[in-house]
């Protein structure tokens, strides 16, 4: 009998290890990611009109992974120069880039065969606001005048 009961006993303490093992598993795949900076993502999507979204936006220091597809058979591309990035956009599939802004300014994308274009935005992120040093309305402040 002490048998059978050992046998029941190894397979529930078994059966209750299974998840935290499998947990373990699971954490060291899917384990926490620590992005030093952030990462904006930007689907893009040319058409027979150009490109969708036009203008877009991001902070310096900002990573920036494009999503690039195409709605119309013809060859499209999306070239941004100053990050040497060149993506070709395919109806059904999807080209992906990831870029890094160091600096702030506008930066064009286009496309050579088909002169279209949009922009990229960067600015620099707003620090600390200061507070500014005002005076009291109410009081008048006298100024000189020449008297006659």
């Amino acid at each position: 009998m002490s048998g059978v009961l050992m046998k029941r006993y190894l397979i529930l303490t078994f059966a209750a290890l299974l998840p935290f093992q499998a947990l373990s598993i699971e954490l060291k795949r899917f384990g926490k990611k620590d992005f030093e900076s952030p990462v904006r993502e930007f689907g893009v999507i040319a058409t027979k009109s150009g490109y969708f979204p036009e203008r877009m936006f991001a902070y310096v220091g900002e990573k920036a992974r494009f999503f690039v597809t195409s709605t119309d058979e013809s060859p499209q591309c999306f070239l941004l120069k100053d990050h040497n990035v060149f993506l070709s956009a395919e109806k059904g599939k999807m080209q992906e880039a990831l870029v890094e802004f160091k600096y702030p300014g506008r930066f064009e994308f286009y496309c050579p065969s088909t002169k279209f274009k949009g922009y990229v935005t960067v600015v620099e992120r707003p620090g600390t606001k200061r507070k500014i040093k005002r005076e009291i309305a109410s009081e008048k402040k006298t100024y000189w005048t020449p008297k006659d």
